[in-house]
């Protein structure tokens, strides 16, 4: 869930991929106050054809809104723009638009007749994905993308309005019908293109493949937000590793706090920002612009995704002192897995810290070393693992991370059409740390397969004291799969794919995660420093545990060693 370039390509790549968007924080105290002024900014992006915006701010007000039937209506709102950013996105797209216009009409229905098939055999609800809900959501799509200024601007050009006017009444008039197969739906497909051409559209050029393939991608985006027709660029980014490096910045992650203000929440190590910047400082301002009034995404550009090697001076405040740090944009891998002691090595009470930035294939064995080198200078008495910003990534690594602090129990519960992903996922032995006391720390960007982590560690781990502290976690209990196109003709070979949710997953006492995530046993203000927090937790434990263990020494009349004669 990837990196860099200008935001105008990252954000909607990232919105593809499910990651969440923070929106910019809007100035105000009353909390009811700043959602309603989220929520005339997003209806205002919205009728303004502004779709990233538009995304933003209802995957926003979706998360933070306290009325559950408004937060459904909210992602109802945001999946809807979600599916235009994605038009346009896809025809924006030069290679994309390339591929369309070499794609002989047959071409592009075997194309469509195989993405049918796909969804209907490899969806998790089969009920969603019947072929007449899948080819009249095709229909919807070729009527949007009629609608959109960049696909008239490369496929219809020089087409009157009146014959675009006559084609588009014609799909919202299209008698609705049962299909049995995708063979079906693909010659419904070939009829409504002739008809097109009887209206006028020049569809023998490359817009009779152009408007088969919107078939292909409605059918793939109204599925849900997390499923989507894949266009080259997007599936070369897809394939890169997740989020390892961002180009040009200065090595640092931001949150806006309940006030409005652009915070330090991680600073990532070896990075320009590394000795200068904490978490906890708050930008004021950017090579001497104020960012009062900036959204989190306009400071993240000028400090994430600035041009390598230029200069960049940044003003913040800590502890109520401004100071500023000059520094030099470059490239910065933002690593796997970060891990310290957060007490001398000596302490009689050492706690480590284990955060994860993402989840792969490596994870468990990164993880491992690092709780290796951890207990290297001597056993762990306690943990705090910070899951704070984790997208997610590969599911199994997550499972098996997982299982490293459990003894026994479930871990997760998987529903879905594929057995491999259809069952209960249960510890197959004690981990390594199930006994040391944990603090875990997430927060509303914690999503997907970091959400069963904490959802195991908060529901199943009993052998030590576990503590989930942070935000209500993001709500995105579903397992997407990347299937190239490879039996489509060659000129769409390895550069489509689709991106389809195969399971839905459930927390270990079967509540579902998509749509309410994690709730912490202990929430944490914008303001708090969590990490400091979760040591001070681990820390009144150990006080507790060792007062206990005196007193019961004392009643079996044992005297603690290095202790004066009671």
């Amino acid at each position: 869930m990837p990196s860099s370039t200008p935001s105008r390509l990252l954000a909607p790549l990232a919105l593809l991929l499910g990651v969440a968007l923070c929106a910019g924080p809007v100035r105000g105290t009353d909390a009811r106050q700043r959602l309603d002024q989220f929520k005339k900014k997003a209806v205002e992006a919205e009728k303004s054809g502004a779709w990233l915006d538009a995304c933003r701010l209802y995957d926003e007000l979706a998360r933070k809104s306290p009325d559950a039937s408004a937060r459904e209506g909210f992602r109802e709102s945001y999946q809807r723009c979600l599916r235009r950013l994605q038009l346009r996105t896809r025809h924006s797209d030069r290679s994309y638009r390339e591929t369309v216009g070499k794609l002989k009409q047959s071409q592009a229905l075997a194309t469509y007749e195989q993405v049918v098939e796909i969804l209907n055999c490899a969806y998790h609800d089969r009920s969603r994905a019947e072929v007449d809900k899948l080819f009249a959501a095709g229909l919807k799509e070729v009527a949007l993308a009629l609608e959109d200024g960049v696909f008239k601007q490369y496929f219809l050009a020089d087409v009157k309005p009146a014959a675009i006017a006559t084609f588009k009444n014609r799909l919202e008039t299209w008698p609705a019908r049962k299909f049995s197969s995708a063979k079906e739906a693909r010659e419904q497909v070939r009829v409504l293109i002739y008809q097109a051409t009887r209206d006028g559209l020049p569809t023998d050029k490359a817009l009779g493949g152009a408007l088969v393939m919107e078939f292909a991608a409605g059918a793939c985006n109204a599925l849900d937000e997390y499923s989507s027709f894949i266009t080259p660029t997007h599936l070369t980014m897809m394939q890169s590793p997740p989020r390892l490096k961002l180009g040009g910045g200065i090595g640092v992650s931001l949150a806006g706090d309940n006030e409005g203000a652009i915070t330090v929440s991680h600073v990532w190590p070896a990075g320009p920002a590394t000795d200068k910047l904490m978490p906890g400082d708050r930008i004021v301002s950017v090579n001497k612009k104020s960012v009062e009034g900036l959204t989190l995404d306009e400071v993240a550009e000028k400090l994430q995704r600035g041009k390598v090697g230029s200069s960049v001076e940044v003003e913040y405040e800590r502890d109520k002192v401004k100071d500023t740090a000059q520094m030099k944009l470059r490239d910065v891998r933002l690593p796997g897995v970060e891990s310290r002691l957060l007490t001398p090595a000596m302490d009689s009470h050492p706690v480590g810290y284990l955060r994860i930035n993402y989840f792969t294939e490596d994870s468990l064995r990164e993880v491992k070393e690092a709780l290796d080198a951890l207990t290297s200078q001597g056993s762990l008495r306690g943990l705090v693992l910070d899951l704070r910003g984790n997208p997610g990534g590969v599911f199994t690594a997550a499972v098996q991370v997982a299982e490293l602090f459990l003894a026994t129990g479930v871990v997760s519960i998987g529903q879905s059409t594929h057995p491999n992903f259809n069952r209960t996922f249960k510890v197959e032995s004690p981990g390594a740390m199930h006994q040391v006391p944990l603090v875990v720390l997430v927060d509303s960007d914690t999503a997907s397969a970091t959400e069963v982590v904490a959802a195991a560690l908060k529901e199943t781990r009993n052998t030590a004291p576990t503590a989930l502290m942070g935000q209500t976690t993001y709500g995105k209990g579903s397992i997407q799969c990347l299937i190239e196109l490879r039996k489509s003709p060659k000129t769409l070979d390895k550069t489509a794919a689709i991106r389809l949710t195969v399971a839905k997953l459930f927390s270990p006492s079967n509540v579902p995660i998509s749509g309410k995530g994690i709730k912490p046993d202990d929430v944490l203000e914008a303001k708090a420093k969590p990490i400091e927090v979760a040591q001070a937790h681990l820390q009144q434990l150990f006080k507790a545990a060792d007062m206990l263990a005196r007193n019961m020494m004392r009643e079996d009349g044992m005297q603690p060693s290095g202790g004066p004669p009671q």
